[in-house]
């Protein structure tokens, strides 16, 4: 996928080719791993890691706090999802933590040696309908995940799995 690397108010004009393995939400562990300041947007956002029984997901509170307690899978009132790019060449792009690029009309901020996270909630969905399900706390199996890999193929966000499967089908 083609990024465009941004220093601030500034786009810069050369392009850096990522290769994407996945498209996710942050752990509780990933989270921790990132200042509060970087986490607080402003809103509630779902992480990926269940919450403290099967059916609680952990997210991330308003004011940037980790809750790996969590709430409800079904929850609906405003949490939301902001996506992380797992980018298994991160180290050749030339971008290091704490850099931004651009990419599937969002911008996105360099948090770890392979993981980018996006700077905003892009929408707002429950973590699992079925809150009864036995699995309901499983990212897997979430309806989020599905939401988020929907959204990404809208935004022409594709893995390298799936570039490869696309270029296969040609």
């Amino acid at each position: 996928m083609q990024i465009q690397k941004l220093v601030p108010q500034t786009v810069v004009p050369q392009t850096e080719n990522i290769e994407i393995s996945e498209i996710t939400l942050l752990s509780v562990w990933e989270a921790k791993a990132v200042p509060r300041a970087q986490l607080n947007i402003g809103s509630w956002w779902w992480l990926r890691s269940p919450g403290r029984c099967s059916t609680f997901a952990a997210r991330v509170l308003n004011d940037g706090k980790v809750n790996a307690a969590g709430i409800y899978v079904c929850d609906t009132r405003g949490t939301g999802v902001r996506p992380a790019l797992r980018i298994s060449n991160l180290g050749a792009s030339n971008l290091n933590v704490g850099e931004k690029f651009s990419a599937g009309g969002e911008t996105w901020t360099v948090i770890s040696k392979d993981l980018a996270l996006c700077d905003r909630v892009v929408g707002h969905t429950c973590f699992r309908e079925d809150w009864r399900a036995p699995d309901a706390s499983v990212y897997e199996k979430s309806d989020v995940k599905k939401w988020l890999d929907n959204w990404a193929l809208e935004k022409g966000i594709y893995t390298t799995a799936q570039l490869e499967q696309m270029q296969g089908r040609s």
